[in-house]
C-alpha cells in the first residue's frame, strides 16, 4: 500500500535525462503512470506524412487543439518549441529529427507536473506510410486525472488527423499535375 501511494507522488526521470537517456536513445519511460501506443497507415508516401509531421509551426492548421506554436530557433534536434494542447502549455524539446524515419520530442506540461516523452516512428510501405505514435507520461499524482486509454485517444485522434491531412494532399497533388498539364495543352 505505502509503495502505491509513494508512486503516485512519483514525477519519473527529470527532463534532461528522459530527453538525453530516453527519446534520443528511442525509448520511453516504461516505468511511467501512462503509457500508450497506436499504429496506422497512411495512404500517402513517407515523404507526404513527413513534410505534416516535421512543420511544427503547421500543426494546428490540421490538429484541432494544437494553436499558439512557437518555435524560437527553428526545428533542429535539442531546440526548444511552444506549444497549446488544449487548455495545456507544453514546453517541448525535439529530440530526434531523423527525415522520414522518425521525430520524437520531450516536453513538460503544468509547470513540471508532467513530463512526456513523445514518438512519431515513420515506414514506407509502397505508396503508403505507417506511423506509430506511442507516448509516456509522468507526474504527481497524474494517474488521478490521466489514464493509458485518454493517452491512447490522444494518439488516435492525433493519428486521424494526420491520416486526414496527409491522404488530403495526396489526392490534390494528381488533380494539381492534370490541371498543370491541361493548361500547358
Amino acid at each position: 500500500m505505502l509503495t502505491k501511494l509513494l508512486r503516485l507522488f512519483s514525477s519519473g526521470p527529470n527532463i534532461e535525462d528522459l530527453h538525453d537517456f530516453y527519446a534520443k536513445r528511442g525509448r520511453l519511460d516504461e516505468h511511467a503512470h501512462v503509457r500508450a501506443t497506436y499504429r496506422v497507415r497512411i495512404d500517402a508516401p513517407v515523404d507526404v506524412v513527413w513534410g505534416h509531421l516535421a512543420d511544427i509551426a503547421r500543426w494546428p492548421d490540421w490538429s484541432a487543439g494544437i494553436t499558439d506554436v512557437q518555435l524560437p530557433h527553428g526545428v533542429a534536434v535539442d531546440r526548444p518549441f511552444h506549444w497549446r494542447n488544449g487548455i495545456h502549455r507544453i514546453d517541448s524539446r525535439i529530440a530526434v529529427l531523423a527525415p522520414e524515419q522518425e521525430i520524437s520530442w520531450t516536453g513538460v506540461c503544468g509547470g513540471f507536473l508532467a513530463k512526456a516523452v513523445h514518438r512519431q516512428l515513420l515506414v514506407a510501405d509502397g505508396d503508403g506510410t505507417w506511423v506509430t505514435a506511442e507516448e509516456s507520461m509522468s507526474g504527481p499524482l497524474l494517474p488521478l486525472y490521466y489514464s493509458d486509454a485518454k493517452l491512447r485517444d490522444s494518439l488516435v485522434s492525433w493519428m486521424a488527423e494526420l491520416q486526414r491531412v496527409a491522404e488530403a494532399a495526396r489526392s490534390a497533388a494528381p488533380r494539381a499535375h492534370a490541371a498543370a498539364t491541361q493548361d500547358q495543352l
